[in-house]
């Protein structure tokens, strides 16, 4: 079963030496699920671009080839 909250959120990305966001997004929840889902146009609105899939490699667009973020 899925909830999904009323109003919608504002969501950034913080990392030591950036922040991107707001992007507004709508919040859906699933009392089993271990870890958080992003979807592509969240991803996207924050400008993040993904590496590797399985190992939660990424980084925002204008840093490809030159940084990459670990997700925890």
């Amino acid at each position: 079963m899925l909830l999904r909250y009323r109003d919608a959120v504002n969501v950034w990305v913080v990392e030591e030496d950036r922040v991107e966001g707001p992007v507004r997004a709508h919040v859906l929840a699933s009392l089993r699920a271990l870890y958080p889902l992003l979807n592509d146009k969240l991803l996207g609105g924050l400008g993040i671009a993904l590496i590797d899939f399985a190992e939660g490699v990424w980084c925002f667009r204008d840093e490809l080839g030159r940084r990459e973020h670990r997700s925890w």
